[in-house]
């Protein structure tokens, strides 16, 4: 383990940066710059994981799911087994990750890095048998572990509701027109979606792209995901260029904007 210490207080309000496109459209369009989650934390910092996973813990232990002396498990194919990992250990709990074996190297360093344990299962027996292990183990002694589930845990798009939605809307001002995520596990859309919706009385557009998925094994060499959300915002003005730099957005206007998450 390195010497990295968890500060959960640099989980959340992320900037959006503005992407200058080259796009037949007078919309502004801007990135959510989610790797400012847990920005110092090795093997590439955090995530837009690391929201949920602190929402997701957070949530068992309001509740009193999850108890002292428990061990945290959850079946991931990295970026969410990172996070509940490093949240997780600097909490004081025991942490298991079962991941295929071909996911990313620099995934499975920042899982070891956390402290965790980590349960191999064979990629080429499909995610579902990830699932499957994770399972098996819980099964051999139930009291003994807690398993956040991001698959079905509802504090996964919550936490999105309440913070990546607002912080968007506060973010351009309440003029976001459009919202587009990846799908992945389905909390970062669903979340963000309902949240936007209901701020903008549903004038918000939502936008779903299953290019990417978190939700299966990954071969990719990238150390963590830097998923991006984004943002759609009205202008009058358009790049005459190709180039796809960011820049932070630092100015408010009375244009339209449209945001995306990273």
């Amino acid at each position: 383990m390195s010497e990295y210490v968890v500060d959960e207080s640099t989980i959340f309000e992320t900037p959006l940066l503005e992407l200058d496109l080259d796009i037949e459209s007078d919309a502004d369009v801007y990135a959510k710059a989610e790797w400012f989650n847990l920005y110092d934390a090795p093997h590439g910092g955090g995530s837009i994981k690391s929201r949920i996973a602190k929402g997701m813990l957070d949530g068992a232990e309001e509740r009193g799911d999850l108890d002292p002396g428990v061990t945290v498990i959850e079946p991931t194919s990295g970026n969410t087994g990172s996070e509940v990992a490093r949240l997780a250990n600097a909490r004081g709990y025991d942490v298991e990750i079962v991941m295929p074996d071909n996911a990313a190297g620099g995934k499975i360093d920042a899982v070891r890095d956390a402290g965790a344990e980590i349960h191999f299962v064979d990629a080429n027996l499909g995610y579902d048998a990830v699932i499957e292990r994770c399972e098996e183990i819980i099964a051999e002694d139930p009291d003994a572990y807690y398993r956040p589930n991001q698959y079905e845990n509802p504090d996964n798009p919550g936490t999105h509701e309440r913070t990546t939605a607002r912080e968007i809307y506060e973010a351009t001002d309440g003029e976001v027109t459009h919202f587009v995520a990846g799908v992945g596990t389905g909390g970062t859309i669903t979340g963000t979606g309902r949240g936007l919706t209901d701020l903008t009385d549903g004038a918000a557009e939502i936008v779903a792209s299953s290019r990417t998925s978190s939700s299966t094994p990954s071969t990719a060499s990238n150390t963590s995901s830097r998923a991006t959300t984004t943002t759609l915002t009205r202008t009058t003005s358009r790049s005459s260029t190709g180039r796809s730099t960011l820049r932070p957005r630092t100015r408010t206007t009375e244009r339209g904007r449209s945001a995306s998450a990273t």
